[in-house]
């Protein structure tokens, strides 16, 4: 008999889970129950603990269970940390109880957007109770059901939806739910699993109805009064979105709390209002382009970043997108990288003869990534909002042109495919864009390297003059409608 593969027997580290925890602040319970039920989602508290260090150190251990932690180890090290605060059973129980929550929540996060990205090949959600003595009437109610992924139950029943829900959804394809249609048939209406609207329109209501005489209250925590997971993609919520759910009169109120309550352990930002990434000072005075957080650099590689980041100030800002690592590059083939499933860039820059223009292209995948992308997929690729560049991209000559010069020097197929995707083609608008607005002369010297660069086909991988003025104008509109456009 084969050997079983080892990649089957141990777990496989979720590097974007692990550190959608470990970004998580630690707040006092006083301030955590002053958030938004959107904004709790993002936050970390122990009710009945008030030191900060066991907090962060409880924290950072449930950090560890995407990456494939040991469960049993881990939840030891936190009945250690939390003990002098609780009874033997109340500790175990606790412990229980945020290794569950937070660390479900996190896998929620990733598996909601697996789900999003695959909901044409698989567009219904069959949820899953656990079905034993401790689970909870009105989950077990929900046992069975099918709803299409993008129906609105999902935004506030995805599973873990309550604290210490272990339910599951599994998600199903078309022929999958025509068979459970078709069993459907021999159950009474009050008990079929593919939902029809009636059944539909009482999940919204909070009140279903599984068979005679049996109601089941499914109001989400938020609905009943009390703080909740949030919905899927909370953990990454613009502020914007979250002031889009509320009147001007709540948010007004909590904006003003937030502004005025500081959270003493978080590194260069004072308030909760700075935290979630809202405005501090009046636009003017403050900085404007992405948040960057060099990691290992050194000091000449920093001074060249912040010279970098002073040119995109002067263009654009961009909203309360999420702070941006910055690493070394370890791959020697690279000149710099962005994976935009762990949010960080990578820079080669001690290796390149651009490095300012290089930054800026790298910063332009994931602005193209963050502000107009869905889950793995770019903006470029599916974004409304830039179809007007990707019009102008297919009839552009420049591109045209390196398109025909890749071939004529027979540059591999797949090569080809990459230099000529959407996605590099934004990284290389933006990058031009941002050298002509800003007039940096050190970001137009190196546009100007690129345009003329000595070797093979790279010199028309950006565009002259007076080919770029349509893209770059597009870019102005682009910006400008998220009201991030710096005025000139």
């Amino acid at each position: 008999m084969a050997k079983p593969s080892k990649f089957l027997l141990t777990p496989t580290p979720y590097e974007e889970a692990a550190q959608f925890i470990a970004d998580k602040p630690v707040v006092s319970r006083e301030i955590f129950d002053r958030l938004l039920p959107e904004v709790q989602a993002r936050a970390f508290t122990i009710t009945g603990i008030e030191s900060a260090d066991v907090l962060q150190t409880v924290r950072d251990r449930i950090a560890e269970l995407p990456r494939g932690g040991d469960w049993n180890k881990i939840k030891a090290g936190i009945l250690e940390d939390i003990g002098p605060w609780f009874d033997a059973q109340g500790a175990n129980r606790r412990a229980e109880l945020l290794m569950r929550m937070h660390g479900f929540q996190a896998y929620r996060v990733g598996q909601w957007e697996t789900i999003q990205q695959t909901k044409e090949a698989l567009p219904y959600l069959r949820y899953i109770a656990t079905n034993d003595a401790r689970t909870r009437p009105d989950h077990a109610a929900l046992h069975g059901i099918v709803l299409p992924v993008d129906d609105p139950f999902w935004e506030r029943h995805m599973p873990p939806w309550d604290w210490g829900c272990r339910c599951q959804v599994v998600q199903i394809s078309e022929y999958e739910a025509d068979q459970i249609r078709k069993a459907d048939k021999k159950r009474p209406p009050d008990r079929r699993l593919v939902l029809d609207e009636t059944a539909r329109s009482q999940l919204r209501s909070g009140r279903f109805v599984r068979g005679p005489g049996e109601v089941f209250d499914v109001r989400a925590p938020e609905e009943r009064g009390r703080s909740g997971p949030g919905t899927p993609g909370d953990l990454r919520m613009p502020l914007s979105m979250i002031r889009d759910r509320y009147d001007p009169e709540v948010f007004g109120e909590f904006e003003n709390w937030a502004r005025g309550t500081n959270l003493p352990g978080l590194k260069g930002e004072a308030s909760v209002w700075q935290w979630l990434g809202g405005e501090e000072l009046p636009r003017a005075h403050r900085p404007l382009g992405p948040k960057l957080k060099p990691k290992n650099l050194a000091p000449g590689v920093i001074k060249e970043i912040n010279e970098t980041m002073a040119a995109i100030d002067q263009v654009h800002d961009d909203g309360p997108l999420p702070r941006l690592p910055v690493l070394p590059e370890d791959h020697p083939d690279y000149d710099g990288s962005y994976n935009r499933l762990l949010n960080e860039l990578k820079l080669n820059i001690n290796n390149v003869d651009d490095p300012h223009f290089t930054l800026v292209h790298e910063i332009g995948h994931w602005l193209d990534h963050r502000a107009w992308g869905s889950g793995l997929q770019m903006g470029s690729e599916i974004s409304e909002d830039l179809a007007p560049l990707r019009e102008i991209w297919k009839r552009d000559r420049t591109l045209k042109a390196f398109d025909q010069q890749l071939r004529d020097f027979m540059i591999p197929d797949k090569k080809i495919a990459y230099y000529m995707s959407e996605a590099e083609i934004f990284a290389r608008s933006y990058s031009q864009w941002i050298a002509v607005r800003s007039k940096s002369p050190i970001l137009l010297e190196q546009l100007n390297f690129n345009r003329e660069y000595p070797f093979r086909y790279r010199n028309l991988i950006q565009w002259p003059d007076e080919d770029f003025g349509e893209i770059a104008e597009a870019l102005d509109d682009l910006f400008s409608k998220r009201g991030w456009l710096n005025e000139r």
